[in-house]
């Protein structure tokens, strides 16, 4: 791991805590998890995951503002293939939020919702 991603992750080692799928970790073991992170720098508009896709990595927001959407198909639209994206919820670093944990766990993992960068974001996966 480059010194700078870990460096800037231990920054966050505050953040980190706060996170709900750390809560409750001693330091020490968050600092475990640091070496095996990395950093990620999105841009506004630039989809994280998408709905459907395979992949098991874990994201958690550091900085920047995310929304999260779901493919809506209505009983009537089935024949036709029709589909629409229901927005869900909006976050941000304020709140902690990571996501792809389900995918972690999972032997065929099939991302269940999508998720856009609303604004540039700045994400630790794992």
């Amino acid at each position: 791991m480059k010194t700078t991603v870990r460096s800037r992750l231990k920054e966050k080692m505050d953040y980190l805590k706060q996170v709900k799928l750390f809560k409750g970790l001693k330091d020490e073991q968050i600092d475990k998890l640091i070496p095996l992170m990395g950093i990620k720098e999105i841009e506004a508009g630039e989809i994280i995951i998408k709905e459907g896709d395979t992949d098991n990595t874990l994201y958690i927001l550091l900085e920047g503002e995310v929304e999260i959407s779901k493919l809506l198909v209505l009983p009537e639209w089935i024949k036709s293939g029709q589909s629409q994206e229901k927005s869900l919820i909006r976050l941000s670093q304020q709140h902690h939020p990571f996501f792809g944990e389900m995918a972690m766990f999972e032997e065929q993992p099939e991302r269940s919702a999508t998720i856009r960068a609303m604004k540039p974001c700045v994400m630790a996966t794992l």
